[in-house]
């Protein structure tokens, strides 16, 4: 690392043992990214729904060895983890992106990049091209006066703009038959939330919530991506 620190990494018998060599700071960053790894890269114990992962610290022991000459202590510490439910609360906002996963898990306690204001976009973030994957589609679509990332059975239509955050409600067919532009729910519709400005560097959230507003920017501009207008499909 830049400051000095060095780091010795064992594996043995499905455990990871690193030592640190250091100053402090260093080694609490250490700590924070093995417990993020060990968090976000967890199996889920569950065949469906989302559970999420927290890191705590099981043991911390002094080794009862200082170097007063370096002013320097040693103490070593077990980072253990701990699944917990994540239940969709029914009639609460910012949930809808529950349901483009099987079982997914999610690192707990640590931070996010921030969203500005009060009535910020709840849900979650993930790029376009990513959200457009996972959707089932490489294309946006315009139908009407909506946008969307249309799959066969599933879809995200665009709610509108916040500063730079554009938000998404994702609708799909737990049957697997085909979904239509139509079958978008009425409150889920704002007239004129196409109007958002480069796609291509706003941030996205999946998280459609009836009590945010939006302040819709200028012309649609998508670089480095496909748009189209289409009937119904």
């Amino acid at each position: 690392m830049g400051d000095g620190t060095e780091l010795e990494v064992r594996v043995q018998k499905g455990e990871v043992s690193v030592r640190v060599r250091g100053i402090s700071e260093s080694a609490a960053e250490v700590a924070q990214q093995l417990a993020w790894l060990g968090a976000a890269l967890r199996p889920s114990p569950r065949d469906l729904g989302i559970v999420t992962c927290v890191p705590f610290i099981s043991e911390k022991t002094p080794t009862n060895r200082s170097h007063a000459e370096t002013h320097s202590t040693t103490l070593r510490c077990k980072i253990d983890f701990r699944f917990e439910d994540c239940e969709l609360v029914v009639g609460e906002g910012g949930q809808c992106w529950h349901e483009l996963f099987r079982n997914p898990v999610i690192a707990s306690g640590f931070p996010i990049t921030r969203r500005e204001g009060a009535s910020a976009p709840q849900g979650l973030e993930l790029p376009l091209k990513l959200g457009a994957e996972l959707v089932g589609t490489t294309f946006l679509d315009k139908f009407g006066s909506d946008v969307f990332l249309k799959g066969f059975s599933s879809m995200a239509v665009m709610t509108g703009q916040q500063k730079d955050i554009c938000s998404w409600h994702f609708l799909y067919k737990d049957d697997g038959s085909r979904i239509r532009y139509t079958d978008l729910p009425a409150e889920h519709a704002f007239p004129g939330a196409s109007n958002v400005w480069d796609l291509h560097n706003a941030r996205h959230v999946v998280g459609w919530s009836p009590d945010t507003s939006y302040n819709i920017g200028t012309s649609l501009f998508h670089r480095g991506g496909s748009y189209r207008h289409l009937s119904d499909g």
